[in-house]
């Protein structure tokens, strides 16, 4: 059975990979809709991020936490 701390780490480490992952893109690469598709990286690591915050605060009954940067 996965413990709290080690379910802590890999939300950390996932949120770490997905920062990586698009640390050199421009605002015009975030913003982008590529054809076929209805929404672009930036909405994606909001609905990812919002998902997340909805999993682990709010089944918790916790008050969410969303950084202002």
């Amino acid at each position: 059975m996965i413990t709290a701390l080690e379910s802590i780490n890999g939300i950390a480490a996932t949120r770490l990979y997905f920062s990586q992952m698009v640390a050199e893109l421009s605002v015009e690469d975030l913003n982008f809709i590529p054809g076929g598709f209805n929404n672009n990286i930036a909405w994606h690591l909001g609905h990812i991020i919002s998902v997340q915050q909805s999993l682990c605060y709010g089944l918790s009954r916790l008050s969410f936490k969303f950084q202002k940067k």
